[in-house]
């Protein structure tokens, strides 16, 4: 049997009437090809389906280019009148005729490429590894489209080919059951058009001129799909997202009043019901004012395999010292915030971020002493920003080492380089750090560091 050749989205019309070979019109229309457009050349054989009214055809043929006809050589499966067979088809002159694949065709592929011995030991291995995705309990042919008019954001669900869903371009979807006690999935396949859209004005929990990111997923409301977004990031408070939730939405309203973060908005409310994480959206730079949607997503990821969720971490920097040092320059102890120029620097750190969108948790941790008994004033500060970020003090004993510990959390809010700065300094005298009075302490080990994590928004 020859291998059939395979082209992208080829469908065209015949106006051939009876069961001769076939002259190939126009494509069906402009979102399917000609055999010539789709790289067909002469003599090559294709596996072709022929159509008409309830009606169909499958064979091999063989392509001429010259007049553009298409021959009937082999029918391996043809449907007339309801009655299944291998006959051809008496056309009626309104046909339509596609390329596909049929499984024989895999067959003949996977033994060309595999020392599998015959068409038995194939048509197993197809088997295992076509059904995948639903093996593996993911989406299949998913993909995400944003679009932006009027200040509305319309976010679509398409096939990986970019196309709506339809019939003969389905996009799959597995769900957990709605029933919590219940561990088998539910399977839903979308074969319509289907959005969502954020209007304008809702703001869904964004900030002007700040990083954002939406997560999209689908909801399956009794057997419907309905598509929802939620902006996990609430200030530096991160919601979990899973696709293990049984969880309710608010319906977007269409009147600019989607305006909370860490709330699920669909086109209409659900309650309880599973959802499945489709991917998300993100705006690095943010929008220019919150709540109005003209700027499309800076990045658009499909969930799935190395696909962080919120809450993740995605990467971490770490740095430590135990170098001694001092310093006698003040740190005030007062209700002013500690200065970028005031105490000594003792530790930096540098990260670059993955995604402006993202949290960062910077931690520091240092062994400090003072010149008798006086007060230590530490923080924590971000490149040449002159106010601390965080600040921390305590009294400390002649003699003894105190532990200086600062944490904080702050959106990445750019996707470049960053340095984190820890500082101290005396209310007088001397500051010691790493040292108990300016004698060196445990050989140079003393532990002090600076971290950084980036946390999945």
């Amino acid at each position: 049997m020859p291998t059939a050749i395979l082209g992208n989205r080829v469908r065209v019309n015949t106006a051939t009437i009876g069961t001769g070979s076939a002259t190939l019109g126009a494509a069906y229309s402009a979102a399917f090809c000609t055999f010539a457009e789709a790289g067909i050349t002469n003599a090559q054989v294709v596996r072709y389906v022929f159509e008409e009214g309830t009606d169909f055809e499958i064979g091999l043929g063989t392509y001429t280019a010259s007049g553009t006809i298409l021959s009937r050589d082999t029918v391996t499966l043809s449907k007339i009148g309801g009655v299944a067979g291998t006959s051809k088809m008496s056309l009626a002159g309104a046909a339509t005729v596609r390329i596909d694949a049929a499984n024989e065709d895999f067959t003949a592929r996977l033994l060309a490429v595999s020392n599998l011995s015959d068409a038995a030991d194939a048509t197993t291995a197809i088997a295992n590894i076509f059904p995948v995705a639903k093996r593996q309990q993911v989406p299949s042919n998913v993909g995400l489209v944003a679009s932006v008019a009027a200040s509305a954001l319309t976010i679509a669900l398409k096939g990986a080919d970019g196309a709506d869903p339809s019939a003969t371009n389905p996009v799959h979807i597995p769900l957990r059951n709605a029933t919590a006690a219940t561990g088998t999935p539910t399977w839903q396949s979308v074969t319509a058009a289907l959005s969502l859209v954020i209007s304008s004005g809702s703001t869904m929990g964004f900030t002007s001129a700040t990083a954002g990111r939406l997560w999209i997923v689908a909801f399956d409301d009794a057997g419907t799909i309905r598509l929802g977004a939620i902006n996990c990031l609430s200030g530096t408070s991160i919601y979990a997202l899973r696709d293990s939730l049984l969880v309710s939405s608010t319906a977007e309203g269409g009147a600019g009043a989607a305006d909370s973060a860490q709330v699920f908005y669909t086109g209409t409310a659900v309650t309880t019901k599973a959802l499945r994480i489709l991917g998300y959206m993100e705006w690095s730079a943010g929008l220019t004012t919150a709540g109005t949607w003209d700027i499309v997503p800076t990045n658009i990821q499909l969930f799935g395999p190395g696909v962080s969720l919120p809450g993740n971490v995605v990467a971490e920097s770490y740095s430590a010292t135990g170098t001694n040092a001092s310093t006698t320059t003040t740190v005030p102890n007062d209700d002013t915030i500690m200065q970028n120029g005031e105490g000594g620097q003792f530790m930096t750190i540098s990260h670059t971020p993955i995604s402006a969108a993202n949290i960062l948790h910077i931690d520091a941790k240092a062994n400090i002493a003072g010149s008798g008994s006086l007060h230590l004033v530490h923080g924590l500060f971000r490149d040449s920003t002159a106010n601390a970020l965080a600040t921390s003090n305590m009294t400390c004993a002649a003699g003894f080492n105190v532990m200086g510990l600062i944490h904080h959390a702050t959106l990445a809010a750019a996707a470049t380089t960053t340095t984190f700065k820890f500082r101290a300094g005396p209310g007088s005298g001397t500051l010691y750090f790493n040292t108990i009075d300016a004698l060196a302490a445990q050989g140079g080990t003393l532990n002090s560091y600076m971290s950084v994590r980036e946390i999945m928004g």
